[in-house]
């Protein structure tokens, strides 16, 4: 995956398969500490209309791929 936060550094995260288990669709996850110095939450400029994340979802070379639905 990768995200990206207005005037930031794009971030790439890799991602797990769910697990296997009875009634939980096939798919995968991932989580991140998105902020870990709190410098995006102390920027009074970024939180205006319009400063959102953006997740985007890569294929193994790195190619955006669309989401699918479950």
């Amino acid at each position: 995956m990768r995200i990206t936060y207005p005037h930031r550094v794009d971030t790439r995260v890799a991602t797990r398969a769910l697990p296997k288990l009875h009634g939980i669709p096939a798919g995968r996850y991932f989580v991140i500490n998105a902020d870990p110095t709190g410098s995006i939450t102390a920027d009074a400029d970024t939180t205006g209309p319009g400063n959102w994340w953006s997740v985007t979802p890569l294929d193994a070379s790195g190619r955006p791929v669309p989401f699918t639905p479950f």
